[in-house]
């Protein structure tokens, strides 16, 4: 038998394995006592798509209203094709494992939550044979962010050595009126390059919510003090002095 990749075989019951996608003449000559019978027939290979690994998303909840909408095809799509040709795949969002398998109750785009953490299962299928498939996952969460003060003051009187302004300052004496009821782990800084230091070792996934949320806030105030309450759910809350 010939398999039309350059390979063949004798084998009565021959198996073989083609080394790549394409299209490939397999024939066979039958040869009888009386007769010779040559047979052939087209073999295509598809490609088999993988399902690149996604890191899960976290997301700042601006209104606190526990939802956001997630645009999946612009975000997480070129993370999950990575270096496979976009036009040879569909790649679609599902609820659960057997969805993403059976490729039912695909997700809309753009998707928003119903619950602040979940999990998505991702499909990519191969658009000439749906058989060929792989999937894999990824969460969502949605946290919470912290309310600051509606307006915030801290300053001394120069008693100690009056006129060199210089006065020590209790910074944790304000931590009640910053949390002002919310469940949060406060901690202060005295420049903002330190507290985005320390943010970036503790939690990376601090840093990328709202680090840009600071750059933003300070671009507005000169020379700014910042006092950073860091929340228990990840969330960051900044007070400019």
């Amino acid at each position: 038998m010939n398999f039309g990749d350059g390979e063949t075989s004798t084998d009565l019951s021959p198996v073989h394995t083609y080394a790549n996608p394409g299209e490939y003449i397999a024939s066979v000559t039958i040869t009888t006592a009386t007769e010779t019978q040559p047979f052939e027939t087209l073999v295509t290979i598809f490609d088999t798509p993988i399902a690149n690994a996604v890191v899960g998303i976290a997301i700042c909840d601006d209104d606190n209203d526990g939802i956001n909408s997630f645009d999946f095809i612009s975000d997480v799509t070129p993370t999950v094709l990575g270096t496979q040709v976009a036009a040879s795949f569909t790649v679609t969002y599902h609820p659960t494992q057997t969805d993403a398998d059976d490729n039912t109750n695909a997700y809309a785009n753009p998707y928003s939550n119903t619950l602040t953490q979940e999990t998505v299962f991702v499909r990519i299928e191969n658009t000439n044979n749906i058989r060929c498939f792989d999937t894999s996952s990824f969460g969502i969460e949605v946290f919470e962010t912290p309310v600051p003060p509606v307006d915030f003051e801290y300053y001394q009187c120069d008693y100690t050595n009056s006129g060199d302004l210089i006065e020590p300052f209790d910074l944790t004496t304000l931590d009640a009126g910053i949390a002002n009821g919310q469940n949060l782990s406060i901690t202060h800084y005295e420049t903002l390059a330190e507290q985005l230091r320390v943010i970036t070792q503790v939690d990376h996934k601090v840093a990328q919510l709202c680090v840009g949320l600071i750059r933003d806030l300070c671009a507005t105030r000169h020379n700014p003090y910042i006092v950073a309450a860091i929340a228990a759910d990840h969330g960051v809350l900044i007070i400019l002095v």
